[in-house]
């Protein structure tokens, strides 16, 4: 690649609230620079873009549209009769070519936010588009919003890559119609796994467009070289309603099942311990709170006196000191991809419990997809847990034997995306570089 400085527009980020989507970020922003070089800047478009800047120092504006969870119906439909006209203009300014782009950018026609959002895309010469299960039903009703962001890319005359992605489920027609004219703006779609990789097969999208890569958060950080503690066993909970479908009943099943395995991994052996850990916290945007769910957790295995046996981690943003808390676990049990991601990389074995695709697409790449349970089979996690536990020195080795190849396959999807900028420079004249100016000749840069 050429060693003049680049801009890499990242959207679809979320919140380092989670502390998935902050390794994401950083591992996204480290490869860049490693692949395209150190003065590479890179820009995200995300949910909670204050929280990426004061948490992580990474540079963020909002997404063009800012889409949450607004509830009732009456809410939604009070959200897009004010928004409607915003919606018209930038799906307007995305629907033609560059230049129609560049003067709906640099006019008044559209709110300060949204120029705001926008302007990236005039700058950059790559846009990629990370994150994970929102291409799927669950976000069908974002869809509208979330595609003004792909055109967006494509009105600029620069190329989209889907980044490292886990992909649905999506079986609605409308849900499938809208995103087979999404992934086809792309150059290439990065899986994460291979039932993602299926999924994206199954919506037409040609083979010689699709790639499979591990989650890039596995780079974020190296072997910390923390020993495992003796018995010591790890459970990362997942908060109530934070997954597709989940309701009450199926959580209060799914959190006995974790309480009696942590209650039969103390009962072993009175040197065993538990450790509870938190993968995300409702932070802003961010209503994804595993924080309680750990701390009722705990309160309820100290009442059945194991005061002294259990803990709870302390909830952090950041990935490494993350990293070097779990990597004292001998076993990971776990409903967060991305706390099974930072344990692998650290070599501790996982047993999944699934509310996701995801999360058993992460363990077959370190050759344990045989240790993942859907969440919804509570009753079969004690017994899981017990021969995970009784084999978790072989498991060890079978995943630090895996680590490497891991390492190497998540490397290459940075250079997958030098690849298609590459390719696609090489037939578009001028290419997407350079700073926006504004129209009126006074020479403003809309650089942030």
């Amino acid at each position: 690649m050429p060693h003049d400085p680049r801009t890499i527009l990242i959207i679809r980020a979320y919140s380092p609230a989670n502390i998935g989507d902050g390794a994401i970020a950083l591992a996204m922003q480290t490869e860049a620079r490693r692949v395209f070089g150190v003065d590479t800047r890179v820009v995200f478009g995300a949910t909670d873009p204050d929280s990426f800047e004061s948490l992580l120092g990474l540079e963020a504006n909002h997404h063009p549209i800012q889409w949450g969870r607004m509830g009732s119906m009456h809410r939604r439909l009070a959200w897009l009769v004010r928004t409607a006209p915003l919606l018209l203009r930038v799906w307007h300014a995305t629907g033609g070519d560059r230049s129609r782009f560049e003067r709906a950018v640099t006019s008044r026609r559209l709110s300060t936010d949204a120029v705001e959002a926008l302007a990236p895309y005039l700058e950059a010469d790559l846009v990629l588009a990370c994150g994970g299960g929102y291409l799927g039903d669950e976000y069908r009703r974002q869809y509208p919003a979330i595609q003004l962001e792909y055109r967006a890319a494509r009105a600029a005359g620069v190329p989209l890559v889907f980044f490292s992605q886990s992909f649905g489920p999506a079986e609605w027609p409308l849900s499938r119609f809208l995103l087979r004219r999404a992934l086809r703006i792309a150059s290439v779609f990065i899986a994460r796994d291979e039932p993602s990789a299926r999924r994206v097969r199954g919506l037409g999208i040609p083979e010689e467009k699709l790639r499979v890569c591990p989650d890039v958060a596995v780079l974020t950080v190296p072997h910390v070289g923390v020993d495992p503690r003796p018995g010591l066993l790890g459970l990362a909970l997942l908060g109530r309603g934070a997954y597709p479908g989940g309701d009450g009943a199926v959580h209060d099943a799914y959190t006995e099942a974790m309480f009696r395995v942590a209650k039969a991994h103390l009962e072993r052996d009175p040197a065993n311990h538990v450790r509870l850990y938190s993968a995300s916290k409702a932070i802003g945007p961010n209503t994804m709170d595993d924080v309680s769910t750990a701390e009722r957790m705990r309160e309820r295995l100290w009442a059945a006196g194991y005061v002294d046996r259990c803990s709870c981690a302390e909830w952090t943003h950041d990935p490494e000191r993350f990293s070097t808390d779990i990597a004292a676990c001998e076993l990971l049990v776990t409903s967060r991809a991305h706390a099974g991601v930072l344990a692998l990389a650290q070599g501790v074995p996982v047993v999944g419990v699934a509310s996701q695709e995801k999360v058993g697409g992460l363990l077959e790449h370190f050759g344990s997809g045989a240790w993942v349970l859907r969440i919804d089979e509570p009753e079969k996690l004690v017994e899981m847990v017990e021969r995970a536990w009784a084999q978790r020195q072989d498991l060890r080795k079978t995943v630090r034997l895996a680590l490497p190849g891991v390492l190497r396959d998540a490397g290459r999807a940075m250079e997958i995306c030098a690849g298609a900028l590459q390719n696609d420079s090489s037939h578009r004249p001028g290419g997407g570089s350079g700073t926006l100016r504004a129209s009126d000749g006074a020479g403003t840069s809309l650089r942030r």
